[in-house]
């Protein structure tokens, strides 16, 4: 039999199934040794998928069971027959009562549903909860985000979307693009009064991964996720220490460096020469797409590189005192890769405010190529013509806090690297070579 639920809040409603399985259908009809084999599964989608196991033994009407970890739920009591809620005495059946943990077991009849019954004679009946009350835990998270190109702004509209699917708080915090202040950020958090701190940080680090923060996430039991960062050495041994949630989402920064080789040996089939805009020389995303794009492309492939901050503005900075230079006017540039779309749009905002004439249409006329790939900027930028080019990298703080939000309702860590995949925009093949 299997009876759903709803769990209403203010808000929001959770679903339970509640399935119970039974050895045996004979029942003492006094009610002595009425649990004796049973068996339940709790399968809970709220809202994640996870099973618990909890058995009911004992004799008499009403049967102790062994309680189970369910974040928001706890089983009391399996009654057989009949039951006393709160001197209402209630005809045959099996009841579930749940209850807050440490709470008192005092029920009035309004506080319980009636949600099922079975071949006439089993019912089912679960407390309407409201949330807050009854075990059922809001969980406060924390992210914080440089906002500073389209890439963070779909972060946090993808953790928020999220947020509001769980049902849980989610604080953003805008930071600036400095190590120091997002450390002290991150500090005060977690130095905060029990009460004011929250269940969980994700944050994508500016310089470091913030590792002695990480001790002290882990001490005080808040859930510490880092965004976009693959190598994060202290993780290992804090989750062997602690069972505080610790893990890290992130693209493989080597496979979009080599993606966008990939398409740079395409687009220059007979070699040549790339003006490429890397993202700050601090950043381990930059690194590592700059290592992946190296070993994709051909040796017949030189680089230039300048530096820019994710952003349009500085790469159109960068670029514009770049064309300044000699060096600029006589090189041959085949292909403008950037390391984020919001760079190789600014770069390509450089070239039209600042080359003119027959110079000006030869540079506007490259392949132009970036990364993040974003529906609403990066693949609006290729169908429109202003970019050739995109590696895909879907917004991963939304997976990040679904993992989260599971991983502390659970106290079961997610595997220590969760990967986003990525994909260039459009397929490879499709893109046209330049013309010799």
């Amino acid at each position: 039999m299997v009876v759903k639920a709803l769990l209403d809040s203010e808000s929001h409603m959770r679903v339970i199934s509640i399935t119970i399985f039974q050895e045996g259908e004979s029942r003492a009809k006094n009610g002595t040794d009425s649990a004796a084999g049973a068996e339940a599964t709790v399968a809970a989608n709220m809202p994640i998928a996870s099973l618990w196991k909890f058995s009911c033994t004992g004799a008499g009407v009403c049967c102790d069971c062994l309680t189970f970890s369910a974040p928001y739920f706890k089983i009391l009591r399996f009654f057989e027959r009949s039951c006393e809620l709160s001197g209402h005495s209630h005809p045959g059946g099996n009841y579930i009562m749940t209850q807050r943990v440490g709470g008192s077991t005092a029920l009035d009849r309004s506080d319980v549903e009636k949600i099922g019954q079975h071949d006439g004679r089993t019912i089912l009946m679960v407390l309407k909860v409201n949330e807050g009350e009854f075990g059922m835990k809001k969980f406060r998270i924390t992210l914080l985000v440089v906002e500073n190109n389209d890439y963070q702004t779909e972060q946090v509209i993808s953790a928020q979307a999220a947020a509001n699917r769980l049902g849980i708080q989610l604080h953003v915090i805008h930071t600036e693009h400095d190590a120091i202040v997002q450390g002290d950020q991150v500090l005060r958090l977690l130095q905060s009064a029990a009460g004011e701190r929250p269940d969980g940080i994700l944050f994508e680090p500016v310089g470091t991964p913030l590792a002695q923060a990480a001790k002290l996430a882990a001490s005080v039991g808040v859930g510490w996720v880092v965004l976009n960062r693959e190598s994060v050495d202290y993780l290992s041994d804090l989750r062997q220490r602690c069972s505080t949630p610790m893990f890290s989402v992130t693209a493989n920064h080597a496979d979009v460096g080599r993606l966008q080789g990939e398409q740079i040996a395409h687009l220059l089939p007979g070699g040549g020469t790339v003006l490429y805009i890397q993202g700050p020389s601090d950043n381990d995303a930059s690194k590592r797409r700059c290592a992946g794009m190296m070993t994709a492309k051909p040796a017949n492939i030189e680089v230039r590189a300048l530096r820019g901050l994710w952003t349009e503005e500085s790469a159109h900075h960068a670029v514009t005192q770049w064309l300044d230079l000699n060096i600029a006017k006589g090189l041959g540039v085949g292909v403008v890769a950037a390391q984020n779309d919001a760079m190789a749009l600014g770069a390509r905002r450089a070239f039209e405010d600042r080359a003119a004439g027959a110079a000006r249409d030869r540079w506007l006329s490259l392949p132009f190529i970036g990364c993040d790939g974003l529906p609403g900027t990066g693949q609006a930028a290729v169908k429109s013509g202003r970019l050739s080019a995109t590696i895909v990298i879907p917004a991963n703080a939304g997976n990040a806090l679904e993992l989260l939000t599971s991983a502390l309702q659970t106290g079961k860590q997610p595997p220590a690297c969760v990967n986003t995949e990525v994909s260039s925009y459009p397929p490879i093949p499709s893109l046209k070579p330049v013309a010799g």
